[in-house]
């Protein structure tokens, strides 16, 4: 019995230290700011354009699913306005 209790919690160990990076986008609404963006979906991948303009403060980020499908989140001054599928 004990080697079945140590077997079973190897294996629940074991997986719980692999790392594997869901990107649900259902968790995000226009107008989030990029602190809420980072806590619900964690951080980008990269960031793919900063530009200040007349218009504001514009960020573009990059975010990579697990099956390596990028996705580009704008911000205009801190806030969320849309993604796009690269």
């Amino acid at each position: 019995m004990k080697k079945i209790l140590m077997i079973g919690f190897l294996a629940l160990l074991i997986t719980s230290c692999v790392s594997y990076r869901t990107l649900d986008l259902s968790q995000l609404t226009t107008g989030m700011t990029n602190a809420d963006v980072i806590s619900r979906i964690g951080r980008p991948q990269r960031i793919l354009a900063v530009n200040d303009t007349r218009d504001g403060f514009q960020e573009i980020l990059e975010y990579r699913t697990a099956r390596d499908e990028i996705y580009a989140l704008e911000f205009w001054n801190d806030n969320l306005t849309g993604y796009e599928f690269l």
